[in-house]
């Protein structure tokens, strides 16, 4: 669990609230069964304290968003009426909801700032890779701006492999032929230079590609003979 903060950066509102557990640079615990009349005074509180100290008060839109998926969202706030009362985007808070709902405040790291939590925290959902990024981002102490760029690069890598996993096995075959191809016309000078022996032992090694270009070559034949001429 982070360290409970008790600063003059704590509204008294919160700090006094004894439906608030604890509360944490990155967030705050409340305490289970609280009734919705107490919650709704609890995040109406909280708002004005937003709308006062303005939006780059981060640990209030943290504070906001614990708030807003306290019991798995049993209160359905009104997220656009929250964030006009607050001087906040309602797309902050719809973000800080699920940040919270996905990250809880013992996972999250006080070396990090919010903005990164909502970057990773929007990005991932699953709580292993959300862990590893958070992890990476303190370790490797990564500005908002990098760590933004590995997440859509990471992400771009997976979404390419899934569509080449769901092509057909030929297209994906003919793709990986592609590339040796490649690697023969780069490596000429190299290959054209073989000796004898080597030319041989390479022959029976490549025969399944021999095999392969046989057929291609045959069935390819065939589809020029269906062809009517004019």
């Amino acid at each position: 669990m982070n360290a409970i903060t008790h600063t003059s950066s704590v509204p008294d509102a919160i700090l006094s609230d004894p439906n608030i557990e604890s509360v944490a640079k990155l967030g705050l615990v409340i305490r289970a069964g609280v009734a919705k009349t107490d919650w709704t005074r609890a995040v109406a509180n909280l708002l004005i304290e937003v709308k006062r100290n303005g939006a780059r008060a981060e640990s209030m839109v943290a504070w906001l968003g614990d708030f807003l998926a306290y019991g798995g969202g049993r209160y359905r706030g009104r997220i656009k009426e929250y964030a006009l009362a607050a001087g906040l985007h309602p797309t902050t808070l719809r973000n800080a909801k699920l940040v919270c709902t996905r990250i809880s405040l013992a996972r999250r790291r006080e070396n990090l700032p919010w903005s990164h939590h909502v970057t990773i925290g929007t990005a991932f959902e699953c709580p292993n890779l959300i862990d590893q990024w958070l992890g990476r981002a303190e370790r490797e102490q990564l500005s908002r701006e990098d760590l933004r760029r590995l997440i859509r690069a990471a992400k771009g890598v997976r979404h390419d492999a899934r569509k080449v996993t769901a092509l057909p096995e030929g297209v994906r075959t003919i793709r990986e032929l592609r590339q040796v191809a490649k690697l023969l016309i780069r490596a000429r000078a190299s290959w054209a230079a073989w000796s004898p022996e080597v030319c041989a032992n390479a022959l029976k090694d490549l025969n399944p590609v021999r095999e392969f270009m046989a057929a291609i070559s045959t069935r390819a034949q065939e589809a020029g003979s269906r062809v009517l001429p004019s």
